[in-house]
């Protein structure tokens, strides 16, 4: 069974000149958070900028009736809580939510903007991150409005597998710890139906999930489904 090879991200400080990357360092400030704790709310002031070290979060957004979207996950080279890098203040757009124990480096809202404006290099990549986050957003929101259910789920877990996927003997397993829950609000559906569709899969052999944790067995035979037009 052919399985692709996880995606490698960029770090915030990946080739930058290791005299900047120690300057950072020195001025971070280390988090540990409790697996359920939450580093940002939505709503609040920006006042932290992160990088998350290990451990992995879930981004949710709340609408005014309280209806929660899950618009994504960090895991470890991730940065986020951007809105405490721009000039005006903001508040933070989601709610980060620890979904194991999580360590992340943390620069203070004033700290992050001295270092982004000493050296330009490290502005770029903050910028270049702001994009490729908006570019996932974008892509989830086609996520979850395209194609048939198990066509979003499917585009879902190949997503997650890229991203935060650890290869294993049987597949690769998406790192993140999961619940059916979870993946149903990522692909905008029911617990009753994204059940439905992984108990499917499973005996078809394409996933393994239980207790908050979901295998990929079969990349090639989700991307069929993702792809598929019935």
């Amino acid at each position: 069974m052919a399985l692709a090879v996880p995606r490698q991200r960029a770090h915030t400080f990946d080739g930058l000149d290791e005299k900047i990357v120690e300057y950072a360092r020195r001025h971070a400030h280390m988090v540990s958070v409790n697996r359920g704790d939450a580093l940002t709310r939505q709503g609040e002031p920006a006042t932290r900028f992160y990088v998350m070290q290990s451990g992995y979060a879930k981004l949710v957004s709340t609408s005014g009736e309280g209806h929660e979207i899950l618009v994504g996950i960090a895991g470890p080279l991730d940065a986020f809580g951007h809105a405490a890098v721009t000039e005006k203040r903001r508040d933070y757009m989601v709610t980060s939510c620890a979904l194991t124990p999580i360590v992340a480096a943390s620069w203070d809202r004033e700290k992050a903007l001295a270092i982004a404006q000493e050296f330009p290099e490290v502005h770029s990549r903050i910028d270049a991150q702001l994009v490729r986050n908006l570019e996932l957003v974008l892509g989830r929101l086609h996520l979850v409005s395209e194609g048939k259910v198990h066509q979003r789920l499917a585009r879902a877990l190949i997503e997650l597998a890229e991203r935060h996927g650890e290869p294993h003997a049987l597949g690769i397993q998406i790192a993140p710890p999961l619940t059916r829950q979870d993946i149903a609000a990522i692909v905008g559906t029911t617990l009753f139906t994204a059940s439905r569709v992984l108990a499917e899969w499973e005996d078809k052999g394409l996933v393994e999930s239980s207790r908050a944790r979901v295998r990929v067995r079969s990349l090639a035979g989700l991307k069929a489904i993702a792809e598929s037009e019935e």
